[in-house]
């Protein structure tokens, strides 16, 4: 009798703490899918060590989609067809609000969840061209990249912001720009990408290249002030051969978008096991060293209400812009 009876308190034990372990996750996604960009891009192989991390700790398997970079995620997020992507702010802000690419048509079902590292715009030029600041770009021939691209618009954008006029942009492969410059059919080249960025470690490795960003943070305020979702950042010293003082430039902060709808308590978890991993991040992708809580202050997108409540929870103070709509 005895042992019937301890065997029954054993059951419901057991019973009651798997109860316990599953409660408040009737909600959460059986799976969670993170869209990215191409495979030889950055975005996926941060993505791969996200998800491992979401996967190991939280128990739901996790994958990454290359569904076609920033502003695809934006729209399969905004329309629930994937629960979180990996965009570029500036896409995701831009769809947000209905500017630029979006044509009007407000995006707005999606919202922040953590952002992870920045893309930095900055240029590079040859020293023979004695271009030392932004204004000394009037009048010559600058590349921002392939036509429609990402660094092409905001490097039109900024000069155009600053009142400096090229003589004409010239829409060239990123690779392609080194032996432009070293041929003179070009003078400068730009790009908001990930640092040391290949082309610009080429020409300050190989032909005494000059890392070019904003003459002062008069300039860089102006440019953040117009293109909210590209506050301004420094590169470090020592980024490339020859930088060896510290460069104004802006960023372009990549944040994790989800959907409006998603379970807050499950988005809650996501944020917490990869803020509170970085180093299982780092040892997937070294960018991810800045996915850590205190970059939140990066973020321009209202934050899902569960990403919120972590950060709330920690401390973390976040811009006006992020605070929750929901």
């Amino acid at each position: 009798m005895k042992k019937s009876l301890v065997i029954c308190l054993v059951i419901a034990l057991g019973l009651s703490i798997a109860s316990s372990a599953s409660a408040g996750k009737e909600n959460w996604p059986k799976a969670l899918a993170f869209g990215t960009g191409s495979v030889g891009g950055s975005a996926y192989p941060a993505c791969m060590a996200y998800a491992y991390v979401v996967t190991k700790y939280l128990g739901v398997p996790a994958t990454c989609e290359t569904s076609g970079g920033s502003i695809n995620n934006t729209k399969l997020v905004h329309m629930k067809k994937l629960l979180m992507g990996h965009t570029a702010q500036g896409a995701s802000w831009n769809g947000f609000h209905g500017k630029t690419w979006a044509k009007g048509k407000k995006y707005n079902n999606i919202r922040a969840a953590y952002a992870i590292y920045p893309q930095l715009w900055h240029g590079w030029t040859l020293s023979k061209y004695n271009i030392t600041k932004l204004s000394d770009l009037n009048g010559k021939v600058v590349s921002g990249g392939p036509r429609g691209g990402t660094s092409d618009a905001y490097t039109q954008w900024i000069l155009k912001e600053l009142g400096i006029k090229p003589k004409r942009y010239v829409y060239a492969g990123f690779g392609d720009t080194v032996g432009m410059l070293r041929d003179g059919h070009i003078h400068a080249a730009f790009a908001s990408t990930a640092v040391p960025m290949p082309a610009a470690n080429e020409v300050t490795s190989t032909l005494n290249g000059v890392i070019l960003g904003f003459d002062d943070k008069e300039q860089q305020k102006k440019a953040a002030d117009a293109f909210p979702y590209l506050p301004g950042y420094t590169l470090p010293a020592g980024v490339y051969k020859g930088q060896d003082k510290p460069v104004l430039v802006n960023a372009d902060w990549v944040v994790i978008s989800v959907n409006k709808e998603v379970d807050e308590d499950f988005v809650y978890n996501v944020v917490k096991v990869v803020m509170e991993h970085n180093k299982e991040l780092v040892a997937g992708h070294k960018a991810l060293k800045n996915a850590v809580p205190e970059n939140s202050k990066y973020i321009m997108l209202p934050l899902h209400k569960g990403a919120y409540r972590y950060f709330k929870e920690k401390g973390i103070e976040v811009p006006k812009a992020a605070m929750p709509i929901d």
